[in-house]
């Protein structure tokens, strides 16, 4: 061999350990929940013709799990067109074209692959919620009126309002403890409980002022929030916290946690764990009754019907009795969010599998004898093609706050404010028939 060729040789040797390693940080970064830093690799490496193949789903993929539709479609767009493509990064890609309310274009390509993967019902099911949208849903009447609450968002993820005190607490990544670390998953800040005060007591309608943060005792990990406050002297809480998964050859990973704590005497007591609290699933996101006898949370754990479901736990004296799923009525192949119990026994919540508008919707599902059922979706203004969640009803229960990352806000999540039409009577609501794969 001449001595040109094994220099050559060598050097290939060398960049395809280079770009292995690149692949395999990534790859690494990523199951760690770090695709911020993900993002930032992948994104060199599609410059390079040598390794476009490999980052373009990966870079699609990083995309879709921080919820940023409009750059996971250029990604998927060019994955779908490469030799040997997945047929689920078309199924990927149909569902950012959704979010973004490209209804037309999303349901060819959940037609497309769905002739692809005949035996995945869910193409063929969300091809149907495009054509809702596009048909009797588009002459709807508005029930609310919207606004975004400019005082209180950042350019940070703002989301989670709840009423405490005649306080509206909230949770953000904006940092307000000057905490310097930053979450991998979207590269912002990590998650802190905030408070701030309507400029008149309980016109929530108007503007908010003086965000500061909560109490110590709610600010302390990883991500705190959001939390849940019944009365003036429990609060229920998210934290998330970093374990060892025994499931997943000891892997680190992320999970969330409930943890209530009560005031007395004025004073938040000590922080004590829920029963369900696990190393191999997440619990998180709790609501209680207004009696404080029920409470309902989202969580990972088997049994359930897709991705997160919403479980339901009643109080038997001291204790909390064993986890019930409300079923298919309520859970989905998606994902259950973010529910809330009304005062009439509704439940709300956020689903991204029943009908909608694109990715989460907000829904109410109306209590009879004890079982929810019938889920409304709240539709337009309140819903949109984007993520719709975390809902929240003022005390004259005429309006309140909603959380959503739809363009137009000041950051990734924002609060916006919504309260019934003075005609909301005579209006409709978007009510939704349910359709299981």
């Amino acid at each position: 061999m001449k001595k040109s060729n094994i220099i050559i040789f060598a050097l290939l040797l060398v960049f395809t350990g280079v770009y292995a390693q690149s692949f395999k940080r990534a790859e690494k970064k990523m199951k760690m929940n770090e695709y911020a830093v993900a993002v930032k690799i992948l994104e060199k490496a599609v410059q390079n013709p040598l390794q476009q193949n490999q980052a373009i789903p990966l870079l699609a993929e990083c995309y879709r799990i921080q919820n940023n539709y409009t750059n996971a479609i250029k990604w998927y767009q060019l994955a779908v067109d490469m030799p040997g493509a997945d047929p689920e990064w078309m199924y990927f890609e149909a569902q950012a074209l959704r979010s973004t309310g490209e209804y037309k274009k999303a349901k060819e390509k959940f037609l497309v692959y769905s002739g692809l993967n005949p035996g995945d019902s869910r193409a063929a099911l969300y091809a149907s919620y495009c054509d809702s949208v596009l048909g009797p849903w588009k002459n709807k009447l508005p029930v609310f009126d919207v606004r975004t609450v400019m005082n209180i968002n950042s350019p940070f993820s703002d989301y989670a309002p709840a009423f405490y005190m005649g306080q509206l607490v909230f949770a953000s990544e904006r940092n307000l403890n000057l905490d310097a670390a930053k979450y991998g998953k979207d590269g912002e800040g990590l998650v802190d409980l905030l408070r701030a005060n309507p400029q008149h007591d309980n016109m929530f309608w108007g503007e908010l002022k003086s965000v500061k943060l909560m109490n110590s005792k709610f600010n302390r990990s990883y991500h705190d929030g959001p939390v849940f406050f019944v009365g003036d002297t429990l609060a229920f809480f998210t934290r998330t916290t970093i374990h060892k998964s025994k499931s997943l050859n000891n892997k680190r990973v992320q999970k969330n946690e409930i943890y209530f704590s009560c005031k007395v005497d004025g004073k938040w007591g000590p922080l004590q764990a829920f029963f369900l609290n696990n190393k191999d699933y997440s619990v998180g996101f709790p609501a209680l009754s207004a009696d404080g006898n029920t409470i309902v949370f989202v969580s990972d754990m088997p049994g359930g019907y897709g991705g997160t479901d919403i479980w339901v736990c009643k109080r038997e004296g001291e204790k909390w009795g064993n986890p019930v799923n409300p079923g298919p009525e309520i859970n989905t192949v998606g994902n259950e969010m973010y529910p809330s119990i009304q005062f009439d026994g509704s439940l709300m919540f956020s689903s991204d599998g029943l009908p909608g508008y694109g990715s989460l919707d907000i829904f109410c599902a109306s209590s009879v004898d004890g079982q929810w059922s019938n889920p409304e979706n709240m539709g337009a203004p309140v819903n949109s093609s984007f993520d719709d969640f975390s809902i929240t009803y003022a005390p004259d229960f005429n309006g309140g706050f909603f959380t959503s990352d739809r363009p137009g806000g000041l950051g990734s999540d924002d609060i916006y404010a919504f309260r019934k039409l003075e005609n909301f009577e005579t209006e409709t609501p978007v009510i939704v028939e349910i359709t299981k794969p």
